[in-house]
């Protein structure tokens, strides 16, 4: 029996405690701004000492490593899932008119682009970075001395990380006139297992992928990986490297869920039109006329359906096995993969 089930799930029936969790986010978010900065303060507590008759200059750089709803999501997500799961099996139960057990079930849990479109609305981080902005424009302006005639330079730059692609908060002004009031949104690249192996094993192609890490270390392009790297590299001491990514500046999306293979909280729903085109490709004659060896398997079809779930720009490979679809994905999908040394060459 195929025991390969892709099931469209409605995750409208969860929207109602979702929205509820949000709320309650957005709620909190200043106050968890406020307690950041009044950490600051203790950690600082000579300041307070301190008898300030001008600032004349003011720089403050933050980096949010995490996501501010992961906790939320979290949570959330473990509840969800129980009731995902016997759903997912009451669904094969009908079609196949006998009792099924999680085991046998291989699927995924996808959703309409709108309805993944209208979550990550939900959870965009601009809203809070220009919330942060404004508490911390509000708190210096406290801080100047009301004798100070001049205003202060200031300089407030936020880095956050995100799955569609991290984006950097730039706010300046000089003599109390704004000069810069914008988010830079940077190219969002996502690697392959294969590009990072190359350069964890040294081989020949090291180069291309350092030449990467230093535009990532500038802040000139996002990079990213997928939860599938864990599956594609399960065992030590390779598998200990991957929790190091982040020290590169590299960003764990996580995957799509695939039953089996969920890791609440990280995961998330994949996309109908993405499940849609590899069914309709693995239908067509260029697939059917490769052995099994040429052929993406579900871990190569998951790193770049979660790419394609956040929207993202350039997917970087060595793998033949993707590489021999790139002009399908481009044209169906409008994903475009290619080898790292290629977008070296075209940056």
């Amino acid at each position: 029996m195929d025991k390969s089930f892709p099931i469209s799930f409605p995750i409208q029936e969860f929207k109602a405690e979702f929205d509820k969790d949000i709320a309650e986010y957005e709620a909190s978010s200043q106050e968890a701004i406020q307690d950041l900065l009044a950490k600051l303060r203790d950690q600082n507590p000579q300041l307070m000492d301190l008898k300030v008759e001008a600032i004349h200059e003011i720089k403050i750089s933050i980096v949010l490593e995490r996501s501010p709803v992961k906790g939320i999501l979290q949570e959330y997500l473990k509840q969800a899932q129980s009731h995902v799961e016997k759903e997912i099996c009451s669904q094969i139960e009908d079609q196949i008119g006998r009792p099924v057990t999680l085991d046998e079930v291989d699927g995924l849990l996808t959703v309409p682009s709108s309805e993944t479109t209208r979550l990550d609305l939900m959870l965009d981080k601009t809203k809070i970075v220009k919330e942060m902005q404004r508490v911390l424009l509000k708190n210096i302006n406290k801080t100047v001395p009301k004798s100070q005639k001049v205003r202060p330079d200031i300089r407030i730059d936020i880095y956050i990380p995100d799955p569609q692609g991290a984006k950097i908060s730039i706010y300046a002004e000089a003599k109390g006139k704004v000069l810069v009031d914008r988010i830079i949104e940077l190219p969002t690249v996502t690697l392959d297992t294969n590009v990072v192996m190359e350069w964890w094993k040294e081989q020949r192609n090291a180069e291309h992928v350092k030449k990467l890490w230093d535009l990532s270390e500038n802040l000139q392009i996002d990079l990213a990986v997928t939860g599938r790297i864990r599956d594609d590299i399960p065992r030590p001491p390779l598998a200990e490297k991957i929790n190091e990514l982040p020290n590169l500046n590299i960003q764990d999306l996580g995957s799509v869920i695939r039953f089996g293979h969920w890791k609440a909280g990280i995961d998330v729903a994949g996309n109908n039109e993405f499940r849609e085109f590899v069914k309709s490709l693995t239908d067509a004659k260029k697939f059917n006329q490769m052995n099994k060896e040429e052929r993406p398997d579900w871990r190569d079809w998951d790193h770049v359906h979660t790419h394609y779930r956040y929207g993202r720009n350039f997917f970087l490979t060595w793998d033949k096995k993707i590489l021999h679809f790139d002009s399908e994905l481009q044209d169906r999908l409008g994903i475009i993969v290619m080898t790292p040394e290629k977008f070296l060459a075209c940056i």
